[in-house]
Formats: structure tokens, C-alpha cells, sequence
């Protein structure tokens, strides 16, 4: 990443991106669907893919993390739990738990030092 500034620019921003807009979609569908889970089946697919777009900028491998499925999963299961009526209301919450969780500097595993 040593060339083109604008590419250093937009590195590290294209994950909270894409679960910000995951997270305006999903509340808008939640408003405007009759379906339930069509919300929290765009939020989780916006959290897997800013996962494996995040793990890609470390150099690892393009793919969602376990903790990422757990997050999408929950959710879902979120989604079926709360219903129709507060489905847009919790929308919201879920992304904003999961943009903090997978995006902050420490939220991949760390090597265990031995006490000095």
C-alpha cells in the first residue's frame, strides 16, 4: 500500500462503511418489509462481508471470522426473537454492537506474553 494516497486514505474505511450502510438498509427494510428476517439477513451480511473485507486490509485471509458468524447469527436469531413490531428498533443496536466489536483495533486475538 506504498503507491497511491487515496488508497491509503480509504484503508481501514471501507469496512465501517459497509456496515453502516448494512446497518441503514436493515433498518430501512425493517420498516418497509413484511417479512421479519429480511432486516437481520442484510445486517449479517453486511457484518461477514466488512469482516472478510477487514481481515483482507491485515493481509489475511478474505473470510468472515467465527466471531463474525456468531454475530450475524445472533442477529437472526435476534430478528425471530423480537418480531415484526420492534424488528427496526433493534437493528440499530445489533450493527452498532457488531461495527464495535469486530472493527476496533483489538478485536482479533492476541498472542499470550508470558509475564515479564
Amino acid at each position: 500500500m506504498t503507491g497511491d494516497p487515496m488508497r491509503k486514505a480509504w484503508h481501514g474505511l471501507v469496512p465501517g462503511l459497509v456496515i453502516g450502510s448494512g446497518i441503514v438498509a436493515a433498518t430501512l427494510v425493517a420498516k418497509h418489509a413484511s417479512e421479519p428476517l429480511v432486516a437481520p439477513a442484510v445486517l449479517a451480511v453486511s457484518i461477514l462481508a466488512a469482516d472478510a473485507l477487514a481481515a483482507g486490509e491485515r493481509g489475511q485471509r478474505r473470510r468472515p471470522s467465527a466471531g463474525a458468524w456468531i454475530l450475524a447469527a445472533a442477529g437472526v436469531i435476534d430478528g425471530l426473537i423480537v418480531g415484526r413490531p420492534r424488528v427496526a428498533e433493534a437493528m440499530p443496536l445489533v450493527g452498532t454492537v457488531a461495527w464495535l466489536v469486530l472493527l476496533l483495533p483489538n478485536s482479533r486475538p492476541q498472542p499470550c506474553l508470558p509475564p515479564r
